[in-house]
């Protein structure tokens, strides 16, 4: 699954290249303590006890290591995820947000939180791809990988059982919050994709990708 991951890491970054190769880098944003506060407000006695972190930290140590049969590690995840006890998504947030965790715990925590198949975790899937960050602050933020996650968590909008409407309402809500220029380029782009105006995100990051590969 390490693969899976790192494959959308790499395309989302040479994706984003392409689509904003005129645009200027976004700004820092500003520092949000808060944030901080609210993602490492979870003692960890109280996070081991959890399902979602016990997870979390299964799956976090499967994707390192080579997966004989991917597909069906990937089906395990899906049906892990389905199971979780909505109390447990409160508790997947924060992960996602607390920067002091390795990258690994906060994309599987995401992950699982997108293959919930819950409609309720699409406010969540909102406030994740609108957190914001600045590295400057601190060190545990890396840009790229920042973006990265909360590209993901858009794309997590797309996996959810949601009535078009309220898709297009929730990913109006991206574009309307978040100060990053990848953010809402993703959201945009699936809003088009939503309202049947373009390919879907991932049909057009396909062909992007395929033009990029081909160029000389």
């Amino acid at each position: 699954m390490r693969a899976i991951f790192a494959i959308v890491f790499f395309s989302a970054l040479i994706i984003s290249a392409v689509f904003l190769k005129e645009k200027k880098r976004p700004p820092l944003l500003k520092p949000q303590q808060d944030q901080t506060i609210k993602a490492s407000s979870i003692s960890q006695p109280q996070e081991v006890k959890s399902t979602a972190a016990q997870l979390v930290l299964q799956f976090s140590k499967e994707i390192s290591q080579i997966q004989n049969d991917p597909v069906a590690a990937e089906l395990n995840m899906k049906t892990a995820a389905q199971s979780l006890p909505e109390s447990d998504y409160a508790i997947l947030e924060k992960m996602i947000l607390d920067s002091s965790r390795n990258q690994d715990d906060r994309f599987v925590a995401l992950t699982l939180l997108s293959w919930s198949n819950n409609s309720n975790v699409a406010s969540t899937l909102v406030n994740v791809a609108t957190a914001s960050f600045d590295p400057l602050l601190n060190p545990n933020q890396k840009s790229d990988f920042e973006q990265i996650l909360r590209m993901r968590a858009v794309e997590g909008l797309s996996e959810i059982p949601l009535q078009p409407y309220q898709r297009v309402e929730y990913l109006n809500q991206i574009v309307a919050k978040t100060e990053l220029k990848l953010v809402s380029d993703r959201a945009m782009r699936s809003l088009w994709a939503e309202q049947k105006l373009a390919k879907s995100a991932v049909d057009q990051d396909q062909d992007a990708l395929e033009k990029l590969l081909s160029s000389p």
